[in-house]
């Protein structure tokens, strides 16, 4: 357990010393399990992108190994109903702080809405185009045509789209089924022809590990800048309030 303590203490250090909470140890010390107990804990409660997983692994590490304690936090964790609530949701001040994606926070501040990025979870896309082996599309260009699912991200169908563009492909025949958090499902029940928007550290073991081999297509491959997968999002008020 050595090795995950000591990433799990790395990245806690890095949400707690970074201006998320104005209660923690700042000066960069080792935080000593008890410190600052005389006073009340700091309540902070943060909106997950999904459903808990590997991504979300961190924090509850730091939960379970003291860490959210020593800086004298009591850290109450959220699950959304659809992969949109987060960013609504911290704008609306119900929640402190929302981990979302770079591209979802880069388009709400686009169109006015308050939210800001205060630090980067995961700095490379994770987010895959992924088929079954059995289904013959093997290729980007073999999507025209084809029933995509996508998590309720608008995004993820200019995603697709460009991706099928940049193989040389015809996009225009393409059709997408909202389909929520069920990726997995959807894929292994064959309701749509590729899924877009499942992770290639989780939803893309989940079904090989069930006996589903896919081909997985990464969008960075076809014409997508990289980006940030995972940030830590906060409204403009909060941020300047703690």
């Amino acid at each position: 357990m050595k090795p995950m303590k000591k990433w799990s203490k790395t990245v806690a250090a890095l949400l707690l010393t970074a201006g998320l909470a104005a209660c923690g140890n700042q000066s960069g010390a080792e935080p000593t399990p008890g410190t600052n107990q005389a006073n009340a804990p700091t309540e902070l409660t943060v909106a997950l992108d999904w459903y808990p997983n590997a991504v979300h692994s961190f924090l509850y590490a730091a939960e379970e190994q003291g860490y959210f304690q020593a800086e004298n936090l009591k850290v109450n964790l959220q699950m959304p109903s659809d992969s949109n609530d987060p960013l609504k949701m911290v704008a609306a001040g119900k929640v402190d702080l929302a981990i979302s994606y770079q591209t979802q926070v880069v388009q709400a501040r686009s169109e006015g809405i308050p939210v800001v990025s205060v630090g980067a979870l995961v700095r490379h896309p994770l987010n895959v185009i992924m088929t079954r082996q059995d289904s013959g599309i093997d290729t980007p260009q073999k999507l025209a045509g084809k029933n995509v699912g996508y998590p309720s991200v608008p995004l993820d169908e200019s995603i697709v789209r460009n991706v099928v563009k940049h193989a040389g492909g015809d996009d225009s025949g393409i059709s997408f089924t909202d389909i929520g958090f069920d990726i997995v499902p959807a894929l292994t029940g064959k309701k749509v022809d590729a899924v877009v928007g499942g992770y290639k550290n989780h939803e893309q073991l989940i079904l090989e590990k069930n006996g589903i081999p896919v081909n997985a297509f990464a969008p960075t491959d076809f014409g997508v800048p990289d980006y940030y997968e995972l940030v830590m999002t906060t409204s403009d008020d909060t941020l300047g309030k703690k």
